[in-house]
């Protein structure tokens, strides 16, 4: 799980590595002038009892977002140092933010999406307030938002969820189940890992 942002005059893509007592969280340091020199890696953040799920950046709010085992925390890009944690029952699969939103949403397992707006009161504080709870999704693995407002969220039911501006959940299948061989249920199931959003105009699809 990979997300990439811009940190001052160098490009810095934070990464995730498994060891065995837990995860660690890494930073892989681009020089700006010359993509083409070797990332320096160094481990910036280790989580002894979750795994790292996914990660977002707020460029508003200037935080990333960690999806971790029961809440997606909060951390300062400089330093790494923990500020708030958004508490969840499961594991934070996915996190999203529109570009100079407020508006942080997280893909649950099994527990569907839920969305928060971030509020800052004054320079010490951070406020969370949850907007809407959409249980109906299931496990999110995906979530993009599109131009117009409305949003995306892929399960692993193969199963593809649309959220309109006036808030109507629709879905669509778009791939037929089959039977993964790491699957122990013997389910038949096609699980779907991301979502990319591109539209160039005309009528939308």
């Amino acid at each position: 799980e990979i997300s990439a942002c811009l940190v001052g005059s160098e490009m810095c893509i934070r990464d995730r590595v498994g060891t065995e007592h837990g995860e660690l969280l890494q930073a892989l340091d681009l020089p700006a002038h010359s993509l083409a020199l070797p990332a320096q890696a160094h481990v910036v953040k280790f989580y002894p009892a979750s795994e790292i799920y996914s990660l977002c950046f707020s460029q508003k709010h200037g935080l990333i977002f960690v999806g971790l085992g029961q809440g997606a925390e909060a951390i300062c890009p400089e330093t790494y140092d923990s500020i708030f944690l958004i508490p969840t029952v499961t594991s934070v699969w996915s996190l999203s933010m529109q570009a100079g939103s407020d508006v942080i949403m997280l893909g649950t397992q099994l527990d569907g999406v839920m969305v928060f707006l971030l509020t800052r009161p004054d320079l010490f504080e951070y406020s969370i307030t949850g907007l809407e709870y959409r249980p109906g999704i299931g496990t999110c693995s995906a979530i993009r938002y599109a131009s117009d407002g409305s949003w995306y969220a892929a399960s692993n039911r193969s199963l593809l969820f649309h959220v309109s501006t006036l808030g109507v959940l629709s879905s669509r299948s778009i791939a037929g189940p089959v039977l993964e061989a790491d699957d122990p249920s013997g389910i038949p199931r096609l699980d779907i890992y991301d979502v990319c959003i591109v539209w160039v105009g005309g009528p939308r699809l």
